[in-house]
């Protein structure tokens, strides 16, 4: 259904940026609920591969956040999916340059913590720094 709906908003026929980010904002959410509560429904293959599906929508979700933004919404978009890539690429490599890419794609979610809520990010820093 996401697709769906980013597909109609992808066509030229609506032109709503907002609604764009969040269809794929929420379509990396749904990865990462079935990641986080439905693992043991996937093999290991299909989980890696659930996995690196959500890092690449992640990605992209990131590169439909307006650079210069206050709204706070935004900021959560930003935490979440940083926090996805950087995370899922520790849990499926150990190759030094692929985890240096992906502290790299921290950086921005780190750069917009706010409160102890977001510390979360700083446990994902600390796992890509002790894998490199």
């Amino acid at each position: 259904m996401y697709d769906t709906a980013i597909g109609f908003l992808t066509s030229g026929k609506v032109n709503d940026d907002h609604l764009l980010l969040n269809a794929n904002y929420l379509k990396s959410h749904v990865y990462r609920y079935l990641i986080g509560n439905c693992r043991e429904t996937y093999s290991a293959t299909d989980l890696a591969d659930l996995k690196r599906t959500l890092i690449a929508q992640a990605r992209h979700t990131l590169s439909l956040v307006p650079e210069q933004t206050d709204i706070p919404y935004y900021r959560d978009i930003v935490r979440a999916s940083c926090n996805a890539v950087a995370w899922y690429t520790a849990e499926l490599t150990d190759d030094n340059t692929i985890l240096q890419d992906a502290l790299a794609a921290l950086q921005p979610a780190l750069n917009v913590i706010e409160t102890a809520q977001h510390y979360f990010l700083y446990d994902t820093q600390v796992r890509e720094w002790n894998k490199t």
